[in-house]
């Protein structure tokens, strides 16, 4: 048995996850939508918080010379991506770094290009700071969500400023090739916009994959990237609260570096930093291969589940992240995520969630022990197939 198998009780511990899913469905609701996992952290950053809480008292704490190391030999290791500390920035969060460059590197009324389905927080980051998202409806090519390039070029005028990209993306699990990137940066290039990557799940891949970052593609991605990551997704640590802002061009570090501390983003809490020590480390990246191993295991046990007794759903060709992105459409089941909640009594993130087009559209999270994924596949087919449309 995997410590992966061990089913945690988050019932009633102020997870977002489990209570808006029991306030939406009951007690019994499999809750497989939000974000985050339902594994224990490892043992090496719960032993870091541990020895922090040791001691009793929790003032200022200073910044220690050596925050980054980890972070850089774990990113140099997996990803062959090579960084530095005068590159890195920490902050409190991802969408609070995303939104920060989106002023920074925008006027109001701008428009800002996100290709969907996209993330919500992309749009809504965008509105609430009074630029005007662009959405584009990215392109099924083999399986893959891909950049419909003639669309964008239909919607591009002076206006037109950023380009908002999510690689591995989210909800789809495209893991972009380096030459779809040079097609992206080529296009940035000609229209002159700044892009910035959110590479939250980047360590989700396979062994016979690689993650190749925006930022490197060339000498324009490297002047014109702002590229956002996290231990939140990997080390399961989202209520944590610190991420990573990578930026190359000096100039662009410095003035974004300085807007960080303008409006106090980068006052982390003392338990961050052990906790971000701690995951990067060698020791650590053990535990890491183990939990990716497990989830790509969950991930064809769910695939190859919907292809046997649910033929009729399309899931799309994940090559990241441990989400997937299935289309119910096809069984012509009118509300499907509403069935699949309050009968199947499981809890998906609802398409529109990712724009309005991908009505009918489900994305699950695959980070769960197995049984509780083997339950929720077995509710989802015996609901449907009162329907008749499996």
């Amino acid at each position: 048995m995997s410590t992966f198998d061990t089913k945690i009780c988050r019932k009633r511990t102020k997870s977002i996850k489990y209570e808006w899913a029991m306030k939406m469905a009951g007690e019994d609701v499999i809750p497989l939508w939000i974000a985050d996992m339902d594994f224990a952290i490892s043992p090496i950053i719960e032993e870091a918080l541990k020895k922090r809480l040791d001691h009793p008292i929790f003032g200022y704490q200073q910044v220690e010379e050596d925050i980054f190391d980890n972070m850089i030999a774990w990113f140099k290791q997996r990803h062959h991506y090579y960084l530095k500390k005068e590159d890195l920035i920490l902050t409190v969060g991802v969408l609070p770094s995303l939104s920060l460059a989106i002023r920074m590197l925008s006027e109001k009324g701008d428009k800002v290009i996100i290709p969907t389905p996209a993330y919500q927080p992309f749009i809504t980051k965008t509105t609430i700071n009074e630029r005007i998202p662009l959405t584009t409806a990215m392109k099924l090519v083999n399986h893959r969500y891909t950049i419909d390039f003639d669309d964008l070029e239909k919607q591009m005028d002076e206006t037109v400023k950023l380009f908002i990209l999510c690689n591995p993306h989210n909800p789809s699990g495209t893991l972009y090739t380096k030459e779809e990137l040079q097609e992206i940066v080529d296009f940035c290039k000609k229209h002159q916009l700044y892009i910035i990557s959110d590479e939250i799940h980047c360590d989700f891949i396979g062994k016979d994959q690689q993650f190749y970052p925006i930022m490197d593609i060339d000498e324009y991605s490297r002047s014109h990237t702002v590229a956002l990551t996290s231990v939140g997704k990997t080390f399961n640590l989202a209520g944590i609260k610190i991420a990573t802002v990578i930026i190359k061009d000096p100039k662009l570090h410095e003035a974004y570096a300085k807007a960080v501390k303008q409006i106090g983003l980068d006052e982390i809490n003392i338990f961050a930093y052990e906790a971000y020590k701690a995951a990067y480390s060698f020791e650590n990246s053990q535990w890491f291969d183990q939990e990716l191993a497990y989830i790509q295991a969950n991930k064809a046990f769910v695939k190859e589940y919907i292809k046997e007794h649910m033929p009729k759903v399309y899931v799309n060709d994940s090559q990241s992240t441990y989400l997937l992105w299935l289309n119910f459409n096809p069984l012509k089941i009118d509300d499907i995520h509403s069935i699949l909640l309050k009968e199947a009594k499981v809890m998906f993130v609802r398409g529109n969630f990712f724009g309005e087009e991908y009505d009918g559209y489900e994305r699950i999270n695959l980070a769960s022990p197995r049984e509780c994924l083997q339950e929720a596949m077995h509710r989802i087919s015996k609901v449907l197939k009162k329907y008749n449309n499996i």
